[in-house]
């Protein structure tokens, strides 16, 4: 059953040797994905306990050009991790399995229990045209909005409202 908003399952699996601590057994760098329909978005977790038990958090989405995202709330108890992306709007909730090797949980992300990921390539987060994405760009796009981000968002809402072209 997914209760999750996103609807997005993430497999997190450990990629480095590291010496665990049976207080933070989840410390280190974590590699998986999450999965949205037919679109698997490659994530990266690196997880680290500060000299008070706390633990801090990075993540990177190499698919949508995004490193070292700082995560909150990172807690690790009874065997389940949990930690939030706010400027996301996204939480993960995960058991670690009894090896050690792999986190499997659920990523919710927005409250929307209907969502689809698309990849749009060429465009920036803002849906115009870009050749780095970077601030600097900016003021040489002359286009609002693309119109395959347009053509992607139009048939979105019709296929779920049943409105006709």
């Amino acid at each position: 059953m997914r209760t999750c908003a996103l609807a997005l399952q993430m497999l997190l699996v450990a990629t480095m040797a590291f010496a665990q601590t049976p207080a933070a057994p989840v410390v280190g760098t974590w590699e998986g994905a999450i999965a949205a329909g037919a679109v698997k978005l490659r994530i990266g977790v690196a997880i680290t306990a500060q000299t008070d038990g706390k633990l801090e958090a990075t993540m990177d989405s190499p698919d949508q050009g995004a490193y070292g995202l700082r995560l909150s709330d990172v807690r690790f108890t009874d065997g389940v991790l949990t930690f939030a992306l706010r400027q996301a709007n996204g939480t993960f909730e995960g058991r670690l399995n009894s090896a050690g090797t792999e986190i499997a949980g659920t990523w919710t992300q927005g409250g929307n229990r209907d969502a689809t990921v698309v990849r749009l390539p060429g465009l920036n987060h803002l849906l115009q045209p870009a050749t780095t994405g970077l601030p600097a760009e900016y003021a040489q796009i002359e286009e609002t909005m693309a119109p395959a981000a347009l053509d992607a968002i139009t048939t979105w809402i019709r296929e779920r409202t049943g409105l006709a072209k």
